[in-house]
């Protein structure tokens, strides 16, 4: 069950980065852009493209994950609202699981990162 709910997390927050528009930053691609690009990437550029693209997600995952686990020592404070302190406690468990999921999803981005970035290379030297 904690499996499936990781999952559910990491995919609401995927589709989330996904729908995120361009003034999010330029090196992050669009849903389509990056279906495409993975789809035909054959050259150095298309996987430097790609190490990019993955590298401004991990760095986005990081962001959020910090801001959930802020979230979470807030909530976590007895004087936020001392009447509700076990609900406190189940928002502070809820954001910093999902900054724990976060952490982790920052992590397999980074590696997809240096996968494409060593594909790179290796397409680099081919020719």
């Amino acid at each position: 069950m904690k499996t499936l709910s990781y999952f559910a997390v990491l995919t609401a927050s995927l589709l989330a980065l996904a729908a995120v528009p361009s003034w999010a930053g330029p090196q992050r691609l669009g849903a389509e852009d990056l279906a495409a690009l993975q789809m035909k990437a054959a050259s150095a550029e298309d996987h430097l493209k790609l190490a990019t693209h993955f590298q401004a997600e991990a760095e986005a995952f990081g962001q959020q994950a910090e801001r959930h686990a802020a979230m979470g020592k807030r909530y976590d404070q007895p004087k936020f609202s001392p009447k509700m302190t076990s609900l406190n406690r189940d928002m502070a468990r809820h954001c910093v699981k999902i900054s724990r999921s976060l952490k982790e999803a920052a992590k397999e981005a980074e590696q997809l990162a240096k996968s494409h970035e060593a594909m790179a290379e290796e397409t680099a030297k081919q020719k």
